[in-house]
This record gives structure tokens, sequence and C-alpha cells, in this order.
């Protein structure tokens, strides 16, 4: 990912439910690139066409060993079930073993079946169920 993509990330942000401004993702994007235990990586077309994005992220806690943690994924919809999502999440796996992880998590909504059924078919398993609580500052 570079940061004259911020616009296009932007869009498919939106498109998952995360409406964003470009300049939004470009303020994240810099302060992420610039940070250690981040990759982020794109996925292009033919026609060279941003058509998917991935961010995947050092975990580091004290109840457990550091571990890579895909942040976000977004496939364009008319791209969805051609390899791009699998592709993506390669180019995250790669980036956390070459990083010396040994296991990479990710959380997916309740209601995301078909995300669900995708994260399944490339060998995750859901390892629990749990409730996230925020709270506004």
């Amino acid at each position: 990912m570079a940061e004259h993509d911020s616009e296009a990330v932007a869009t498919l942000s939106g498109q998952l439910g995360y409406p964003v401004s470009d300049s939004q993702v470009r303020n994240r994007f810099l302060r992420i690139a610039a940070t250690f235990g981040n990759g982020l990586f794109v996925a292009l077309n033919e026609q060279q066409a941003l058509v998917g994005w991935v961010h995947v992220h050092t975990v580091d806690r004290l109840q457990v060993e550091r571990y890579a943690e895909i942040g976000g994924i977004v496939v364009a919809a008319a791209c969805r079930g051609g390899g791009v999502g699998r592709s993506l999440m390669v180019s995250a796996e790669k980036w956390a073993a070459d990083s010396g992880y040994d296991r990479i998590n990710l959380s997916s909504g309740a209601h995301r079946h078909e995300a669900h059924a995708f994260y399944e078919r490339i060998g995750y398993s859901n390892i629990n169920t749990s409730f996230r609580f925020e709270k506004l500052l």
C-alpha cells in the first residue's frame, strides 16, 4: 500500500460499512506505515485499479505471547469470489511468518456470514464468541 492508494482504500472501506474520507485514510496510513509491526497490502486488477486491501499488525499483550492480527480486509464487491481475498490473506500470512509470528488472528462481525465461510475455506477456525465493548471519551 502507498499513500496514493488512500482514495481507493477509503472507497472500499465504505463498501464494507466503514465510511471514511480520503484524507482520513491518508493520515492514518502515514501514521501506521511509520509504526513498527504493521503490514499494509493491496490487490490490483489487470487495469491496475485497486480492488482490495489488507492490514495486518502486531498484538502485544501481557497475558499471551504476541501474535499477528488482521486489522481489516476489504475486497471490492464486484471482485469477491475471484481469489483477491485469498491472495491478500496469503500476503498477510507471509508478512506474519516472516516477522516471526506463529499465529494470526482476526475478528469478524457476527452478521458477516459470507466472510466467515471464506475464512474457514482458507484454514481459519472460529476459536470463540465474544462481545466487544466501547466507551466514547
